[in-house]
């Protein structure tokens, strides 16, 4: 509806607007310093306000007919039941994206498992966040500076 309104406002404007150079009208703009604080409502045209509530009514009752249908599926029926199988596996199976290609992965939670051990069990690539001698560094750290 913000976009009727829009729509609206401005057709009330150049309705209510004198006949002008666009020229001039961008210029007188852009001289402004400071453009005004306040809001300006045009004045109601008497030739468009029929259109206008027509048209706002209009869109109001297809607002309400398009909220009340029920859109229908694009899936084939092969993906709902494909859709279907993979919640009914939920406890089974571990969804996930990819962090190398950002692709959809599907596993089961006992492969997950394997995996995830395997990975975090490498010492190359992770180790140990904090460490029992944290406390001495700290303390270290605090007569130096």
């Amino acid at each position: 509806m913000c976009g009727f309104y829009k729509f609206a406002y401005q057709a009330r404007w150049r309705e209510n607007a004198p006949p002008t150079v666009p020229d001039r009208i961008t210029s007188s703009v852009t001289s402004t310093p400071f453009p005004r604080t306040s809001v300006l409502t045009p004045k109601p045209a008497p030739a468009l306000e029929p259109a206008l509530a027509s048209l706002e009514l209009n869109i109001m009752q297809a607002y309400k007919r398009q909220s009340k249908a029920k859109s229908g599926s694009n899936l084939t029926e092969r993906e709902r039941r494909g859709l279907k199988m993979l919640v009914c596996l939920r406890k089974e199976l571990r969804y996930n994206i990819s962090d190398k290609g950002g692709d959809f992965v599907v596993l089961t939670q006992t492969l997950d498992k394997k995996l995830r051990r395997e990975h975090l069990s490498d010492t190359t690539i992770y180790g140990r966040s904090s460490d029992d001698r944290s406390p001495l560094y700290i303390v270290g750290l605090r007569t130096v500076l």
